[in-house]
């Protein structure tokens, strides 16, 4: 190669530096843009995977509640509310007086006796026993989830409406409801059928 093909050669090889941060900021904004999409992506499924869970337990809850409700007799409520029922279903609590109550958002099992006061009227305790978690350990999916149970049960009791709430964050993030008909759509379980 002659030194003229090799000079005009050696000029035009390369980039040069305009050409070089040119590209340098391009690439810089790519990377950017595409890190903010990808933070939103994950901000997006986090949220849509907290929400599935937050459903499946809620239904989870709502068939506890209802596999312990159906077939109950003795039913008990105070000021509207479902106080304590004998079981009669298939799990640990079969024959047995229990009621549910919410501690630190999430539901328990607690036992009642049928005790005689000094009028001679017939009233439910709660016992000394320890109280239960409903659900088995490591079914709530986040320490985060905080459960509301609602048995709205008139006197006497024959239908237990039953409203269960997960929240998130203080927010509720899934229930039991429709969005059309919130009152309308609570579970609804008969109960002292033999009675």
């Amino acid at each position: 190669m002659s030194r003229a093909g090799y000079e005009k050669l050696k000029k035009t090889a390369g980039f040069t530096l305009a050409e070089m941060l040119l590209t340098v900021g391009l690439i810089g904004l790519l990377i950017t843009v595409l890190g903010g999409g990808l933070t939103t992506v994950l901000r997006s499924y986090r949220s849509t995977v907290r929400a599935e869970n937050a459903q499946v337990l809620c239904s989870t809850i709502v068939s506890r509640i209802e596999t312990e409700l159906r077939g109950a007799t003795e039913a008990v409520s105070d000021a509207g509310e479902l106080k304590c029922f004998v079981s009669h279903s298939d799990t640990a609590y079969d024959g047995m007086r229990i009621g549910f109550t919410v501690e630190d958002g999430k539901i328990y099992v607690v036992r009642y006796e049928k005790v005689t006061d000094s009028s001679g009227n017939s009233v439910y305790t709660r016992t000394a026993d320890e109280a239960e978690e409903l659900l088995p350990a490591g079914t709530y999916t986040s320490d985060d989830f905080q459960a509301e149970v609602t048995l709205a049960a008139p006197d006497p009791v024959k239908l237990v409406t039953v409203t269960v709430s997960v929240l998130y964050d203080g927010r509720v993030i899934a229930d039991n409801l429709s969005d059309e008909d919130d009152a309308g759509s609570s579970l609804k379980i008969a109960v002292n059928a033999g009675v």
